[in-house]
């Protein structure tokens, strides 16, 4: 039932960057968002910086023609009643084929009210590709 139920959220948040629907998006997703990768932490605490984010998704999207993508369950992990840990593969494609190499995350969702919200991610993506998760750091402005 939990992986039905992490599957279901991701195709329908994906779903959402497709269809370039902000609105439904940022409701599957819980505030301050922990963002993690290779190259550290990052919060996300407001609504306009996940607004600054689906925007960057949406840039990408229209720059690589996207028109799906595909998220896939690898396992999922009843953490609490009310969370849930679950890693995923992505592949971003164009006519079904990948314009990003797959990779592999894991998010936390934990149950608000009635709905399921990712919490926390811990994102597989390329170093290239930091501006679609992370915020800016006080050290990513001294670098610039």
């Amino acid at each position: 039932m939990d992986t039905r139920l992490f599957q279901d959220w991701l195709d329908h948040v994906s779903d959402c960057v497709i269809a370039d629907d902000f609105e439904n998006w940022a409701g599957h997703f819980g505030l301050p968002l922990s963002v993690e990768s290779d190259i550290g932490p990052s919060v996300i605490a407001t609504n306009d910086a996940l607004h600054e984010k689906f925007m960057r998704w949406r840039q990408m999207f229209k720059a690589h023609a996207v028109n799906d993508m595909i998220r896939t369950v690898r396992d999922v992990t009843r953490a609490a009643d009310d969370c849930i840990v679950g890693h995923y593969d992505t592949d971003i494609l164009h006519n079904g084929k990948r314009v990003k190499p797959r990779f592999s995350s894991q998010i936390t969702l934990k149950l608000q009210g009635n709905t399921w919200r990712c919490v926390a991610v811990r994102t597989g993506m390329q170093a290239s590709d930091r501006h679609l998760f992370h915020t800016p750091s006080a050290q990513d402005h001294a670098v610039r």
